[in-house]
């Protein structure tokens, strides 16, 4: 019975071709997170150990999951951000002749408003903040995905790094590209000048010095060096 499941599930499954298709055009269009899921389900039924053959796949399944994590960053960063709060009317502060204080907005007389319990009103403020410091939220889970993007990488890296050729070789530079990125949104910025330098090394040995992904290595690198302290000179030379 299981077994029938089992191929019945197989058949459900597009081939890996279309997997791949689906999920690069998904990049492409920005839907991270479609092209996460759909990377995942190629590796899952295709290709689940990393290898010369499948290496491709596990390095454009880390950058999918690198750009989900900063797009699923930059949107906790705006929610945390804090968003104006909406102004409150000035309140002027009156008495009703024997010594009550009321708060009225606009000028309005203190007979028709109810008293204010500043006391009262303080605590619920700090209730309030509290409240929001102990939400669990999901404040920690780009951190769980640039972390899997990294593992992902590191694997495409490993698998590169034993690989000849020059096209291999130039694979092997853009997966230290994105751990680079990954080691700059997570602010590793010594780790990020380790990748960035390394790919841009692989790079100057592969390409003419004036091709723009030697400058935009160049470039990595120096945003990498801006970041640290006492590196100034380096930074210079990029």
């Amino acid at each position: 019975m299981s077994t029938e499941k089992e191929e019945s599930t197989a058949q459900d499954v597009p081939d890996l071709e279309t997997l791949i298709g689906k999920a690069k055009r998904a990049f492409a269009l920005k839907q991270y997170e479609q092209a996460v899921e759909t990377y995942a389900m190629a590796l899952e039924t295709y290709a689940k150990e990393c290898s010369p053959a499948t290496v491709d796949i596990y390095y454009l399944y880390g950058c999918a999951l690198l750009e989900n994590a900063i797009a699923s960053n930059n949107v906790l960063g705006n929610k945390q951000g804090g968003e104006e709060e909406p102004e409150e009317p000035e309140t002027k502060a009156e008495t009703d002749g024997k010594g009550r204080f009321f708060f009225g907005a606009d000028g309005a007389t203190g007979e028709d408003d109810p008293e204010v319990d500043l006391f009262a009103q303080a605590q619920a403020a700090e209730k309030e903040e509290e409240e929001e410091k102990e939400e669990p939220g999901d404040v920690d889970e780009p951190e769980d995905d640039f972390e899997g993007a990294w593992d992902i990488l590191d694997l495409a890296r490993t698998t590169y790094d034993t690989m000849q050729g020059d096209e291999s070789q130039l694979k092997l530079a853009e997966t230290y590209m994105a751990l680079g990125d990954i080691s700059l949104e997570t602010e590793k910025f010594d780790q990020a000048i380790t990748d960035y330098q390394s790919a841009l090394d692989i790079k100057l040995k592969l390409l003419p010095h004036t091709n723009r992904q030697i400058a935009e290595a160049h470039f990595r690198l120096s945003l990498a060096f801006d970041m640290t302290t006492g590196k100034l000179e380096s930074q210079i030379e990029h």
